[in-house]
């Protein structure tokens, strides 16, 4: 440095130890979540550090997260990770992150919108019932977690003991077996391969869930009816004329097609 006055210029001075000027970090930058913390309540951020310190190592960094009207605020939060629990399901969070040096805290970060979601809960309640020739698989819708259900995925026990799907009958992507919750299957379906089942047997299920978060465990197998097999009723019913007189009436009929795997023993016939 040199002084100046009306009659010249000094020398030089010596030279400084240098002072280093100090400012604020900067934003802490590419905020994202870490989806594999994600649970139905709780919601894990990561971030990277601003591209300045401002001239002095981050210290530590301030998450904010607002819901509504409320907003919670943590301090000293010294890794770029930072995992909130405990939050209300089916909501919108916004998450902001600060960083602070010595000099105080920099700009807040861009925004990171999450969602609080997640796959839903496993089905419950799995049953099966037997009417006529159909058995009638039931259960009961899960917890969505705060994603609506898509689709289900229902699996029916074989003779075997192995499980597989009847897509023909009981297809989980179709709306009205989802807004149901049940799904029939025709005896005759689950008597034929691949589930060739028998009379007496069990008609065992188990269900899972679907949502934009992904598939849920599947449900506790559900027991309920056995395969009853009863024959279709008679059909071409008529006139029996070599017998109906004035005051005797005839009938015939012929046997169903289906019997439901055997012999007709008898029948009831019955008139009003």
């Amino acid at each position: 440095m040199i002084a100046i006055n009306i009659y010249g210029e000094s020398i030089e001075s010596d030279e400084g130890n240098g002072a280093i000027i100090l400012t604020n970090p900067d934003s802490p930058k590419t905020l994202e979540e870490n989806y594999q913390l994600r649970t139905p309540t709780t919601l894990a951020i990561t971030w990277i550090e601003g591209t300045s310190d401002g001239g002095s190592p981050v210290i530590d960094y301030r998450v904010t997260f607002v819901t509504g009207s409320t907003i919670t605020i943590v301090d000293n939060v010294e890794e770029t990770t930072y995992t909130a629990t405990n939050l209300q399901n089916a909501v919108n969070y916004v998450f902001f992150v600060e960083a602070r040096n010595e000099f105080g805290y920099s700009l807040p970060s861009e925004e990171l919108v999450l969602y609080c979601a997640f796959i839903s809960e496993k089905p419950t309640d799995v049953t099966s019932n037997v009417i006529g020739n159909t058995a009638l698989i039931s259960w009961t819708a899960p917890y969505d977690n705060g994603a609506t259900i898509t689709s289900y995925t229902v699996m029916i026990q074989q003779k075997d003991g192995s499980f597989s799907e009847n897509l023909v009958d009981c297809d989980g992507t179709n709306t009205q077996i989802i807004s149901s919750t049940s799904c029939a299957v025709p005896l005759a379906s689950l008597t034929s391969p691949p589930y060739s089942l028998e009379q007496g047997d069990k008609i065992s299920a188990k269900v899972k869930a679907k949502n934009s978060y992904g598939t849920s465990v599947f449900s506790e197998v559900g027991f309920g009816d056995v395969v009853v097999l009863v024959p279709e009723p008679p059909i071409n019913l008529r006139d029996d004329t070599a017998v109906t007189t004035a005051y005797v009436m005839g009938i015939l009929w012929d046997e169903a097609v289906n019997n439901g795997g055997k012999q007709v023993v008898d029948y009831i016939i019955s008139s009003d």
